[in-house]
């Protein structure tokens, strides 16, 4: 995917966006709105949304913190907006697993509505380790006004791994009466052959006498 992901496990702040802007069609936002879960291509062709994550440890708008602690514990997604921004709370819920983590693939957004791109993962498998009892939550916020939210789980393209290079090497052992008889005789060869020949035929009168 083009934008990073964030495992969000405790409070953290920062800022994402970028995209490109497209009026997407009535029938192609039905359709993901009503998905529980997307293509990474498909999620990757919507307009990125941009974002704050923001710090839950403390708040400056008391109105946002009595919304925050009023739907922490309900697992999905909750919506609030001030006027200025929409803030999408995203929560594992009370009953999550001690170490679930939020994995965050990214905020899309498809004219009035923003699709969160997300889904809870095991803390172990990143070395990531949460307080017990502790409620995984994101607190995320963008501006303008944004009637529905919607949290959708990415589907990951396959990476399949490279099929290792088999590499043959020419067999360096060569046959040796190949060789021999691919190889011309030099004259010193020859000179034994005719010698030994000689010798053949003086050895054969001998037993005949």
């Amino acid at each position: 995917m083009k934008m990073k992901n964030w495992l969000i496990g405790i409070s953290a702040l920062g800022v994402v966006g970028g995209g490109a802007y497209y009026f997407t069609p009535a029938v192609q936002e039905n359709s993901i709105v009503k998905s529980e879960k997307i293509k990474e291509d498909k999620f990757d062709e919507l307009k990125e949304a941009k974002i704050e994550i923001l710090d839950t440890s403390a708040f400056l708008d008391k109105n946002i913190e009595k919304w925050f602690d009023k739907n922490k514990g309900t697992k999905g997604e909750s919506r609030y907006y001030d006027n200025t921004y929409t803030y999408v709370l995203v929560s594992g819920g009370e009953k999550a697993n001690d170490n679930d983590i939020i994995w965050l693939d990214g905020v899309r957004k498809i004219n009035d509505k923003l699709v969160i791109g997300y889904e809870m993962k095991d803390g172990k498998e990143f070395g990531v380790k949460t307080k017990e009892g502790q409620v995984p939550t994101l607190l995320i916020r963008t501006k303008g006004e944004y009637t529905e939210v919607k949290g959708i789980v990415v589907e990951k393209k396959e990476v399949k791994p490279d099929a290792p290079k088999v590499t043959t090497k020419k067999s360096e052992v060569v046959d040796e009466d190949v060789e021999k008889s691919d190889k011309e005789p030099d004259v010193e060869d020859k000179e034994k052959v005719k010698e030994k020949v000689k010798e053949e035929k003086k050895n054969k009168k001998e037993e005949a006498n």
